[in-house]
């Protein structure tokens, strides 16, 4: 399927809060759309909640953020027991929020909107995907993509590997998702297919947006040798 013929509501970036798309978000919607695995190596500040709650909003099954409790895509609004106040609707669809910490009675109640629901957006943190809460609820469901946020915390051969990541290498069977999406910060292709074959993925897609930087301005200036190089750069950094 050519991506560029999948058509995306008119509406939907003022629909969340953007008056255009930023760099490389209609690519990976497409993508995640047409059923293919992605890597979107989106630099912090490049909209990737958002790509998540748009997608959420246009996929017809579940769709699963796996991401630190830090990074809600529904909003900054305040969290508590109550299942009515920590589910939000993002588009038309229901958001579920998972934390560490819950009791079982909590999760369980937050996994009841999944169970009777056809189409909800869980958010969870890594340590929860394995919760066997978790995955009885999400069993024979339709998933339509899960995304991982700082997918190279799980490579050992990127600088900011985490050797207390939970293991996620499981997930592509556990969950069958249509497509599985990896935002990360690297470029390394030996740390992007290490994040390949950790998470299951089958010939991804890989969107690198070119970053939008208006305020900076490039300059050269010729130096006869090395000597007057360093002196330059010695100069510009007084």
């Amino acid at each position: 399927m050519e991506i560029f013929s999948i058509d995306l509501p008119a509406d939907l970036w003022a629909r969340h809060g953007y008056a255009h798309p930023l760099e490389g978000q209609a690519e990976v919607i497409r993508h995640i759309l047409a059923g293919r695995d992605v890597i979107a190596l989106i630099p912090p500040g490049g909209g990737k909640r958002a790509i998540v709650r748009m997608a959420a909003e246009l996929a017809t099954g579940h769709a699963i953020y796996v991401t630190p409790p830090s990074a809600d895509p529904a909003g900054a609004e305040h969290e508590s027991s109550d299942v009515a106040i920590s589910t939000r609707e993002s588009g038309g669809k229901t958001v579920v929020m998972l934390r560490p910490g819950l009791s079982a009675d909590d999760m369980e109640r937050r996994l009841a909107l999944v169970t009777q629901s056809d189409s909800v957006l869980l958010v969870l943190p890594p340590e929860l995907v394995q919760h066997e809460l978790v995955r009885s609820a999400l069993a024979g469901r339709l998933i339509t993509f899960v995304a991982i946020d700082q997918a190279q915390r799980i490579s050992r051969l990127s600088h900011d590997w985490d050797p207390q990541h939970p293991d996620l290498s499981g997930i592509r069977g556990a969950l069958q998702p249509a497509s599985i999406v990896a935002f990360a910060v690297t470029d390394s292709n030996q740390v992007i297919d290490n994040i390949t074959g950790a998470l299951g993925m089958q010939s991804p897609e890989r969107v690198v947006p070119m970053p939008d930087r208006r305020g900076l301005r490039l300059r050269v200036e010729m130096c006869e040798d090395d000597d007057a190089r360093i002196a330059a750069l010695y100069g510009r950094m007084r």
